[in-house]
């Protein structure tokens, strides 16, 4: 048997392929089909359910499971005869783990290939693992001459590796002129392999040569970061979430708990492969001093820095892909929320917060909060940067490994320490910026009265003290950030120093190993890595703490009274048969009249006030508008005209008595025009279809005729 040939081969080549084959196999052969079995079960049972690819390269993926699945078979009977003549004893049950993790695979790829637009990012990762194994085998196969001696039982290796590439290769394939919906951006159908080297953009990039890019050559964003999708996830958990303490910071976990992790593996993976690098320049050192080790040893090395730099790149790559994932989902949301709440602000909040308010949240606070969200990750990873490189230092220099994480701790206390003060210096300077928007705003929706009035001099004294006062505070903030830098950016060269000083007078008088190359470079190689993790904690802690700040007014925004609907309030009587708008089809609105959606208001004995605190401006007030009919409500100034108007539309608290509210939508229009850039006509319109007849009826219903035609261009008239 083939088997018995080369157990009395000669020894070198067993003792050879003992070393090569043996502890490889055992990660090869039992680790990996383990580990990817469970995983592959998970994932078909959590692969998406709607279908959206047609066939495709299916046939001849599943052709490649089927030539894996029939090569492990006819290998079975090679590898029990190895066992039973004691060759190799992990053969037998390796193999036969490696034909049952084959089944769930063949499931896996038809299930992903018709439930997912995206390549399998699991099957792609298997093979890939499974090709590089098996071709290391067949090296050890070569060495062994085991292709000369057993030639059917080679082959059948060299086919199964044949087909772990081939699966491999065809699974990098994109779906893309498979999918029903042609519209998918070109990102969400690209593999982890092809995004991770950016090769997604080189047809974007090409296209570029030919012709000028334009916003709409660069495709549609993914509909799972769009602000409506993601907005509605967080309203949703903000309205499940209990208040309380990082009541924001709950829910945006519950709404988006998966996104903010997904960057934890590949950080993980960047992190282990980043401290593989002492490793591996302490036995390139030892290799190169001890002339007796074979070539073998060099060329593994080299291979090794190889694979270490190509997964420092691929986790890299996809690290910071997560990572913006995250931020794009979580700012869409962010804004989407602060803009609904806005709407729903009750008028005594409104009223008190002005009208630039939202803006700078929007703008300037989510900004932070998406800094901080990138930059978490970082954070922990340094911290845990700094935890390896004192183990690796503390094999190499003892206890003064120890003095570079002293010295750390003692600069995060003292960053924390100003940290405190800065959080609230940002709060002031946040707030001087809200009072500089608010009055700016102030003037702009003001600004024709202000030049009648010739206040132009004035008010730019004004705005410019206010200005003067946000550079204060802005002042001050960033002196507290620049001393936080400045500690934290220090920690690198002093660990150096801390090291390898005491070191050195160890080794000269205690009896410590002898600082030689091979110790010093690894010492100074690891040290050298807490440089990158101690400068971005003196950079990103004050980052991190100005984006809590800013999650925190966010919080206070979202959690402001809003306006109260009729099951919210208890002196509201409300009609039965109660709908709103939204809940019906509207007609066309060149079919409306103002009978058809007409309900009475009624009010009894209703006492309205601004706000809940203060006293009830207008008192037992008694209403019932019964007819289709125009009312005219007539007073002096500061009557409560404004009031009742308000109150009718429920953007006022009711104190006392009773008050029907209308089962449908009006509008209210205040002195305050709206315009919006464009024609007359635009403003008019507002979006709507153009019906000139209707046109005409209202431009004569709200006397507008005789005004347009005043104008040269008439209706066409720029305004806004």
């Amino acid at each position: 048997m083939p088997s018995r040939e080369l157990l009395n081969h000669t020894s070198r080549p067993r003792l050879h392929f003992e070393i090569r084959a043996k502890y490889p196999l055992i990660y090869y052969r039992y680790y990996i089909p383990g580990f990817l079995s469970l995983s592959f079960g998970l994932s078909i049972s959590t692969v998406d359910k709607a279908c959206f690819s047609r066939m495709g390269p299916l046939v001849l993926k599943g052709l490649s499971v089927l030539m894996a699945l029939v090569f492990n078979i006819a290998s079975l009977p090679f590898l029990i005869d190895a066992r039973r003549d004691g060759f190799v004893s992990l053969w037998v049950a390796g193999p036969a783990l490696q034909l049952i993790s084959t089944v769930p695979l063949g499931v896996l790829v038809v299930a992903e290939h018709f439930r997912s637009i995206t390549p399998s990012s699991l099957v792609i990762s298997y093979t890939l693992v499974k090709t590089i194994f098996t071709s290391a085998v067949l090296r050890t196969y070569v060495k062994i001459e085991l292709f000369t001696l057993a030639r059917n039982a080679a082959l059948l290796a060299s086919l199964t590796t044949a087909s772990y590439a081939l699966l491999f290769c065809l699974e990098l394939i994109e779906k893309r002129r498979l999918l029903q919906d042609k519209n998918t951006p070109q990102e969400a159908t690209s593999s982890y392999v092809t995004r991770s080297l950016y090769l997604w953009l080189l047809p974007f990039m090409w296209n570029g040569r030919k012709k000028t890019l334009t916003i709409d050559d660069c495709g549609a964003i993914p509909k799972e970061f769009g602000a409506r999708a993601a907005g509605s996830l967080l309203l949703e958990a903000l309205e499940k979430t209990p208040k309380g303490k990082f009541f924001l910071l709950r829910a945006s976990f519950r709404a988006f708990g998966p996104s903010f992790l997904s960057p934890v593996a590949p950080r993980v993976v960047l992190l282990l492969s980043t401290f593989a690098q002492p490793l591996l320049v302490t036995q390139m050192i030892g290799f190169v001093s001890d002339s007796n080790r074979p070539a073998e040893h060099g060329w593994a090395l080299v291979g090794g820095f190889v694979c270490v730099y190509a997964i420092m790149t691929l986790s890299t790559s996809l690290y910071w892909e997560k990572v913006f994932d995250m931020t794009v989902l979580y700012r869409g949301a962010v804004v989407s929320n602060i803009y609904t709440k806005s709407l729903k602000l009750s008028s005594y909040k409104a009223r008190s917060l002005g009208s630039g308010v939202a803006s700078t949240y929007m703008s300037v606070d989510v900004e932070r909060v998406c800094q901080g969200t990138e930059f978490f990750h970082e954070i922990w990873a340094s911290l845990l940067s700094v935890v390896l490189a004192v183990i690796i230092v503390y094999s190499q220099a003892t206890w003064p490994a120890f003095l570079p994480l002293v010295l750390t701790a003692m600069l995060i206390t003292a960053a924390s320490r100003i940290s405190k003060h800065m959080g609230k210096q940002q709060g002031a300077w946040l707030a001087a910026t809200d009072k500089r928007v608010k009055f700016l705003s102030s003037i702009i929706n003001k600004f024709l009265p202000i030049k009648w009035s010739n206040y132009e001099d004035i008010l730019a004294q004004r705005v410019t003290e206010l200005r003067a006062n946000e550079m204060k505070e802005a002042k001050s903030f960033f002196g507290y950030f620049t001393t936080i830098a400045m500690l934290s950016l220090s920690g690198g060269s002093l660990c150096t120093l801390v090291v390898l000083g005491p070191y050195a007078a160890l080794a000269g008088h205690s009896g410590h190993g002898v600082l030689d190359p091979k110790r010093l470079f690894t010492i100074v190689t690891t040290v050298n890595l807490l440089n990158f993790p101690l400068n971005l904690l003196g950079q990103y802690m004050p980052v991190l703490v100005a984006s809590y700040a800013s999650l925190k007014r966010i919080e206070t925004f979202l959690l402001l009274d809003e306006k109260r609907s009729d099951e919210e309030d208890p002196d509201c009587e409300t009609s039965s048969e109660k709908t709103t708008m939204d809940e019906k089809v509207s007609p066309p609105a060149s079919s409306i009249s103002l009978g058809d959606y007409f309900s009475p208001i009624n009010m009894s004995a209703a006492s309205f006030s601004w706000d809940p605190e203060s006293e009830p401006f207008l008192k037992d007030v008694s209403l019932n508008l019964n007819q289709p009919q125009l009312y005219i409500c007539v007073g002096s100034v500061a009557s409560g005209k404004s009031l009742l108007l308000l109150s009718i539309l429920g953007e006022t608290i009711l104190k006392e008595g009773q008050y029907m509210r209308p089962p449908i939508r009006f509008a209210y229009a205040s002195q305050d025009a709206l315009i919006v850039t464009g024609t007359i006509r635009d403003n008019i319109l507002f979006g709507t279809e153009f019906d000139e007849k209707r046109y005409q009826r209202v431009l004569d219903a709200c006397a507008l005729t005789s005004e347009v035609q005043r104008f040269k261009a008439g209706d066409q008239t720029y305004a806004g």
